[in-house]
């Protein structure tokens, strides 16, 4: 590769960057489109949400920098700004029926616990914290997720038989110390 085709490739990119930067970003902040994707990413805890959420709000960004500016985009029309957000959502809402699926679990888990009688759902808060507590304790960063898990399986037989029997502590109203 010659020396001119080296320059002429970061012209290029200097062109593109411009572009994109007026459709993308705030004039007196040429990295707020960061910003608003950050922002988006720490209202989601779980990393494969905010896989999605972060081109959303990217695309939100840019949304804003165009509607604000009143400016032409110089690339993708406003229109498939839209299109874009409207198909990242459906995506994302079609990846997240499809985690629900696969672990039907956690609904069922949330309408037992809906459905227990307030007198049974403090001691199963309570039970699960004491799990919580012998996980941080026992399991220092080096032991695999494999050796937490042998740990605790004898803890969660005895929450399976609790669920099995119907012997649901009461988690509405924590136990007030005398």
């Amino acid at each position: 590769m010659s020396n001119q085709e080296f320059l002429k490739t970061l012209e290029r990119m200097k062109e593109v960057h411009d572009s994109k930067s007026q459709d993308y970003a705030d004039p007196n902040n040429p990295l707020s489109n960061f910003d608003v994707s950050e922002y988006g990413l720490h209202l989601f805890t779980s990393d494969r949400d905010k896989c999605f959420a972060w081109p959303i709000f990217t695309k939100l960004a840019r949304l804003s920098t165009l509607l604000n500016s009143g400016n032409a985009p110089n690339n993708e029309s406003i229109e498939d700004s839209f299109v874009d957000i409207a198909n990242y959502v459906i995506l994302w809402k079609c990846d997240f029926m499809g985690r629900e699926k696969k672990n039907p679990l956690n609904k069922e888990l949330f309408d037992l616990i809906v459905l227990m009688p307030d007198n049974q759902v403090d001691e199963l808060l309570q039970f699960v914290l004491t799990l919580r507590e012998a996980r941080n304790k026992n399991f220092p960063q080096d032991k695999s997720h494999l050796d937490a898990l042998k740990f605790m399986e004898e803890d969660h037989q005895k929450l399976g038989q609790m669920i099995r029997k119907g012997d649901w502590p009461d988690l509405r109203e924590p136990k007030k110390s005398k």
